[in-house]
């Protein structure tokens, strides 16, 4: 099994603060790189669409669901992140319950996109 590919999106930043350098995506891209460990893979995008809704990011694999977390926080976010990222991986393309998710995803919009 493909490990897992994070996509976190450089450009965002909350609405409340639209001109923030650097902007909070390029924040939590920073903070999830230094703690991965070579884990995973981590992409920083240049926008994923969801401008309103920072910071976002979407973890993917071949075969498995796509799972896109937004408006998330940049304190905890990334060692959650790390986390799920290790879950999806366990978890193989089965659904993951929401009770399994690290405390800080709980809070955050969450959409689950199956695979192809």
């Amino acid at each position: 099994m493909s490990k897992p590919i994070l996509f976190v999106c450089k450009s965002c930043n909350a609405v409340s603060q639209p001109d923030l350098e650097p902007t909070q995506g390029a924040c939590l891209f920073k903070q999830v790189q230094e703690l991965n460990q070579d884990r995973f893979v981590i992409r920083a995008e240049e926008c994923l669409w969801m401008c309103e809704q920072a910071c976002v990011v979407a973890i993917a694999a071949e075969k498995q669901s796509t799972y896109l977390f937004t408006d998330l926080p940049l304190q905890d976010s990334a060692e959650a992140l790390l986390e799920f990222a290790e879950l999806y991986f366990d978890y193989q393309g089965k659904s993951i319950p929401f009770k399994k998710f690290p405390q800080p995803l709980q809070s955050v919009p969450i959409a689950r996109i199956p695979s192809i």
